[in-house]
């Protein structure tokens, strides 16, 4: 399943590696300029994007979604690894969490602080 947002941005959900082959394909054949993401184990993901300017840029946005597992103190971690040495250009992040009674906190992000939206707590580098 795909669609295209307002921003021009095109959603797409988990498949398995076979049904993602076929959609590549039958993308390409259409005509339409295909990505892919591939799982290739652990952490590690494989992009396929077509095509690429001479000397541009394309631009994509992942999303993951996952349950945070509390501890018995009540406290959630998610750790983003990145690679030792290296230089992220620009990093995004946008957090929501299901609106409880306590406000959640963050750390190791500067100044970024949970704001109360609709039914949701969410933090965020661009605002809710």
């Amino acid at each position: 399943m795909r669609s295209i947002s307002a921003a021009g941005w095109w959603t797409a959900v988990v498949v398995k590696k076979e049904k993602a082959r076929i959609a590549f394909e039958t993308e390409t054949r259409r005509g339409v300029d295909p990505g892919l993401v591939e799982h290739v184990a652990g952490n590690v993901y494989r992009t396929r994007i077509y095509p690429l300017p001479a000397l541009g840029t394309r631009r994509i946005q992942v999303t993951y979604v996952a349950e945070l597992p509390a501890n018995q103190e009540g406290d959630a971690a998610c750790l983003l690894p990145m690679p030792i040495g290296a230089t992220v250009g620009r990093l995004a992040i946008r957090v929501e969490v299901s609106q409880g009674v306590v406000k959640p906190e963050i750390g190791g992000f500067g100044n970024l602080r949970f704001q109360a939206f609709e039914n949701l707590w969410i933090c965020s580098d661009r605002g809710p």
